[in-house]
This record gives structure tokens, sequence and C-alpha cells, in this order.
């Protein structure tokens, strides 16, 4: 079985791992553990003229999906020592991404967090879950945060 973890935020990544602590998996799962860093490639500025935003925003927020998914594999890995973890940052839209990876691979499962955004929020930012969950070449579970977690 081959089940991809599209983590996002470390909160997330945590909630993830408790669902897998929770579950049996056959022997020979292999967990692939990614994070999307959405790349924007210009912005506007208060003019309305496109600025490329500078590489160190890419590099602090490669830093980051770095340090997430090292310690959902680590703590994937001290749970189910007999399993393989891999491991993925990848760059691009993050319903995108996951979707091919999980197509590319090919995934049985995917797990994912949702951050429950409702109203002109989901309007403006999307919903990464909803796209997944709609158009996944799998199965996809995705986990909620408990309502005072998510609000912090």
């Amino acid at each position: 079985m081959k089940v991809l973890l599209a983590v996002d935020e470390l909160t997330f990544g945590m909630a993830i791992v408790e669902f897998v602590r929770e579950h049996h998996w056959p022997e020979g799962t292999v967990f692939r553990v990614m994070n999307c860093i959405e790349t924007v490639p210009a912005v506007a500025n208060l003019a309305g003229v496109p600025v490329l935003l500078p590489e160190d925003v890419f590099d602090e927020s490669n830093d980051y999906a770095q340090r997430i998914v090292h310690e959902v594999t680590t703590r994937i890995r001290a749970m189910y020592p007999e399993h393989e973890v891999q491991t993925d940052v990848v760059r691009g839209n993050a319903s995108y991404e996951i979707l091919q990876m999980a197509k590319e691979w090919p995934a049985d499962l995917i797990l994912m967090g949702s951050h429950g955004r409702k109203g002109f929020t989901r309007f403006l930012m999307g919903s990464v879950s909803r796209d997944v969950v709609s158009n996944g070449p799998c199965s996809a579970v995705v986990i909620r945060l408990p309502v005072q977690e998510s609000a912090a």
C-alpha cells in the first residue's frame, strides 16, 4: 500500500501522525510525506505593477517545508520502523502537485488536513482538500483539527 501524506503546517502534520498511529498498516506499506511550497511568481505593488518576490522568501519557505516534512517523517519512522518513509518538497499549486504525485507515484490513499475555511476566505484561497477529494485518483482522508486547535 502507498500512502501519500500531504502536510502544509506542523499542526496538521501532527494530526496526520496521530491518524497514522491509530490505524493498522499492512506489511509493505510505503508512506510518502510531501509538502508543497505555493509559488507566487509575482505580486502587484500598490501601483498595480507586478513585482517579483525575492528568492529569500522561497528559501525561507523551503526551510520551513523541510522542517515540517522532517518532523512528520521522524515520527512515522519511529512508530513504524519496518515501513519505508519517503519525502518530497515541491513547488507549485498545492492541489495540482498533490494530485500529480498521487497519480504518478501512484498512491493508494491520500491523507491531508483541512483548515476548514468558509465563505469569502474559502472563495479567495480555495480548498485544496476539496479539489483533491473531488479529483484524486484514489481515496482521500481529510483530517480536521478539533475546533479549539484550528481556531488558535
